[in-house]
């Protein structure tokens, strides 16, 4: 649908999820009519908008699908992005190319990543600082992260990754604790767990486990793959609740690290 304006005409689409509203690629969103009383009552009317404490603008949507008027708040620049622009990589967020949210004509708009939503921010001084490598002050690039991280759950301590990345230790120690790179952590490592001690940990504690640290991971990933503990008790003729412990990470804990860091291992070589 097109409709005139001083510009030209512009296109108009209706809003999906809500047959009785529409949007135009200036950001005006459009309602073909009311409920009063339980009853549409048929009028166009462009809606006004508001804005969120954040400084988005908003709108409010009325459905009766259910023979009961429902309200639903939705932000408009996410609306006009829907409607009008392709996201074949299925992004999650939409930015504002200049900057200013309550500017929501389609042009001013795209799909990103977070970290793509995070990096446009730094760079129109939206956010202070700056993210990873594109910090200048940054000390590290990604790739040495990268390594950090694994040698971190590989129980490398703070002294010993200060000398090899020629960083300070409390440097590391920010990454360790996810104060610094969080967005590799977040993606790389998401489900890997920082050694709580800097000290590095043996393969094995005498008198804490006979089944050797490749058994030991051997049997984690068939814990993931939801082997039942009974079943690999008996096989490995192991304690039900030692089995137990492991699954509720209060046991193995170097095992566990190892395995988490051949899957991550796995995943980078993948993606390389």
């Amino acid at each position: 649908m097109k409709i005139n304006n001083t510009k030209g005409f512009i296109m108009k689409k209706r809003i999906k999820g809500f047959p009785n509203y529409s949007v135009d690629e200036d950001g005006n969103i459009y309602s073909s009519g009311r409920y009063k009383n339980g009853v549409f009552i048929r009028k166009e009317i462009m809606l006004k908008q508001s804005s969120n404490s954040d400084g988005y603008k908003l709108v409010n949507l009325f459905t009766n699908s259910t023979g009961k008027v429902k309200r639903f708040t939705a932000l408009v620049h996410r609306i006009v992005a829907q409607a009008f622009i392709d996201n074949p990589d299925k992004k999650l967020t939409v930015n504002h190319i200049d900057g200013n949210k309550e500017n929501n004509v389609k042009d001013n708009l795209e799909w990103a990543t977070h970290k793509e939503n995070n990096v446009h921010a730094y760079k129109l001084g939206l956010k202070k600082g700056q993210i990873g490598s594109t910090n200048g002050m940054s000390k590290l690039v990604e790739a040495d992260v990268i390594n950090m991280i694994t040698d971190i759950l590989n129980g490398s301590t703070n002294e010993e990754l200060s000398e090899k990345y020629s960083v300070h230790p409390r440097y590391v120690s920010l990454i360790r604790h996810k104060r610094r790179w969080e967005h590799v952590w977040n993606t790389l490592f998401k489900d890997s767990k920082i050694i709580k001690s800097n000290k590095p940990r043996p393969n094995n504690i005498p008198g804490k486990s006979k089944i050797s640290l490749d058994k030991q991971i051997e049997i984690i990933g068939m814990i993931k793959n939801g082997l039942r503990l009974k079943e690999l008790a008996e096989k490995y003729n192991i304690d039900p609740s030692v089995l137990s412990r492991v699954r509720s990470g209060k046991a193995w804990g170097h095992a566990m690290l190892e395995y988490n860091l051949r899957n991550v291992q796995r995943l980078s070589k993948a993606t390389a």
